[in-house]
Order: structure tokens, then sequence, then C-alpha cells
């Protein structure tokens, strides 16, 4: 269930992001020591490798701070919570740095990225990328109006606070919280789901789907009737709000470029769930 493929060994320089607590700076000045005994070196720009130190917001942020390079190979050593994009543990360093300095062949986990395209009414666009998922809401938990399309098809009018629309790797992150599913399959699947709905007949809002549906693009129109300033969040990161009134549509959709992460534990996706959520093992 895994899209995997294999990369020769190509791994002359490594880049750090990290959380910047101690623990972490512990960790990277670790790293940093054995992979100069590799004669790899460290680099702060154009690395053929990135290791995340920290929780999946760490990894989360190197990947949009590198604006998600098909060039890079992404890894991540968990110094935080759950880490279920962190392949390593602070214990697992030393067998990290041999796979890395190891001379033959990589496995590379290709990872969906999600694309949103924000397009204003005054003719301009602007595309920002993902990987767990784009929330779409009123400023300060404020309702907000829009219609929903599934694949070009309209759907449903809806008045809400807030629409989540997350990729395969993210349903297991807010959008899980929201009651939604778990993608097993190989296909890139994103999954919408509307965070408190309001019912109101006069609205034309009584009857709609509120429960997740997958799609493998979302369109988003924004009511101009909206008085709420609008706020957009990807992957924990807030754009600058926007008025409400200055943006036309929201197009979501599956990027065709995949991100590139090293695939250390060749565990499979229920493997991994069951151990972060399930398991005390």
């Amino acid at each position: 269930m895994l899209n995997t493929s294999s990369q020769k060994n190509n791994i002359k320089s490594v880049m750090f992001v990290s959380k910047r607590d101690d623990r972490s700076n512990e960790i990277v000045h670790k790293l940093t020591y054995l992979l100069n005994s590799k004669n790899i070196s460290i680099t702060d720009k154009n690395p053929d490798l990135l290791i995340a130190v920290g929780g999946d917001g760490t990894f989360l942020r190197a990947c949009r701070e590198t604006g998600f390079s098909k060039n890079i190979i992404y890894t991540g050593v968990n110094t935080g919570t759950l880490g279920f994009l962190q392949d390593t543990t602070p214990n697992d360093i030393f067998s990290l740095i041999e796979y890395i300095s190891y001379e033959k062949f990589l496995s590379i986990q290709n990872i969906s990225i999600g694309n949103s395209k924000i397009y204003f009414r005054n003719g301009k666009v602007r595309s920002e990328s993902f990987l767990n998922e784009i929330l779409i809401g009123g400023k300060d938990y404020s309702r907000i109006d829009f219609s929903e399309y599934i694949q070009n098809h309209f759907l449903q009018n809806i008045s809400c606070t807030a629409l989540i629309v997350s990729t395969s790797t993210g349903q297991t992150a807010y959008s899980m919280s929201l009651n939604g599913p778990i993608n097993l399959s190989k296909n890139d699947i994103l999954t919408s789901n509307i965070i408190a709905p309001i019912r109101n007949s006069i609205k034309e809002t009584n009857s709609f789907i509120s429960n997740s549906i997958e799609s493998d693009t979302f369109t988003i129109i924004i009511s101009p009737k909206n008085r709420n300033s609008l706020t957009i969040n990807l992957d924990y990161e807030t754009l600058p709000t926007f008025g409400s009134n200055s943006i036309e549509k929201i197009v979501i959709s599956i990027s065709p470029n995949k991100l590139k992460k090293l695939n250390i534990s060749n565990e499979n996706k229920i493997t991994t769930i069951r151990k972060k959520f399930i398991s005390n093992e």
C-alpha cells in the first residue's frame, strides 16, 4: 500500500530543520558529527537530503520552507509526541546514518501533495501546496457561506465555521479528529469535512452532506454575501486574512508532483496506524 521506488544513493549533503528545543538541538549536534564522519556535508540550501528533527509540525514546516522540492529527499527524527511522519526515534539515529551512507540504493516513498489555487475577483491567482490539509474558514470562528463542487459538478450550498480538505497523508491528522475516513488504497484521494455546519432552511442549507466526501478535485465558490473575513490555513500555517469578497473560488486538487520521503521502516500504513494510534508496543 506504499507507493515506493528505488533510487541510487547519491547523498552528499544534508540540511536540518529543527524544532529548536534542547532535545532536538542535541540530536542535530550528534547527527552532524556522525554525518561528517561519513564525509557527508551539512548545508543550509539545496541539500540532497533534508532531516526534520522534531514532531510532525517540524516535518510539515520543512516541506513548506523548501517548497516541496522534487530534488530533495525528506526524512525525520521524532523528538515530538506522535511523529506520524517521522520514521526515526532518537535511539535509532545510528541506524539512520548507516542507511544514509549505504552506497547502493534507497527506498523512496512517493507521497501525494495537495494543491490549492485561490482565484481572486480582480483576476489574480495564488497557488499554494500542502502535505496534510487545507482549512478554509471564517476569521475567529465566524460563519462563512460557500458552494461546494465535486469534480466540477455542483453538490451543495453550505453555511459553516470551516471546511477542511485533506490528502491521504493528512487523513490521519485533523481529518481523523472529525471522524473522517482513512484511505488505505494506492489511489490519490482528497477528503472534505465540514466543521460546525449551520442548518437554516431560509438559506437553503437545511439539507446537505456534512460527513466526509472523497474526490480528486474540490471547488469551493465563496459567496459574495459573506460579511466576515476569510482564513486559509495550510498544514498549520495561516495565510494573511482575506476579505471574503476578494476571493471568488478555491480549487483544490492532487498535485502531479510527489514528495520523496526516505522509507526506512518499510512498514505499511496499517501497521503505522496501529502503532501510533492503537497499540502501546
